[in-house]
């Protein structure tokens, strides 16, 4: 299996702060947990907040919010501070994370 990711597909969109990082896997198709390591790896200590497979056609957390034409599960995850997404292999697997927040506690 191998991935590509370079900076040029890292866009920032104009109307969001969600940063978006498009990866490609080659060689076979991953499955979510193989999706969900490559995520986590270009997240960091990110919290994830949502994610989405396309070929099951399930989004979580599965939120009925009046979304308008956006899914409910990326409304959850924006409204919640995400601000990164990570793409694999144009929308099979999205995962939407929180990064850059330092944990509280003692």
């Amino acid at each position: 299996m191998k991935t590509q990711c370079s900076d040029s597909s890292v866009e920032q969109r104009p109307q969001s702060s969600i940063k978006e990082l498009d990866l490609i896997v080659e060689g076979v198709a991953p499955d979510y947990a193989t999706a969900l390591e490559l995520a986590r790896k270009e997240a960091g200590d990110g919290m994830l907040l949502a994610w989405y497979d396309a070929k099951k056609d399930v989004g979580y957390p599965q939120v009925e919010e009046c979304a308008g034409s956006q899914p409910g599960w990326y409304v959850y995850a924006k409204n919640r501070g995400a601000n990164l997404i990570v793409n694999i292999n144009s929308g099979d697997f999205i995962f939407i994370f929180m990064t850059g927040v330092e944990t509280q506690g003692g």
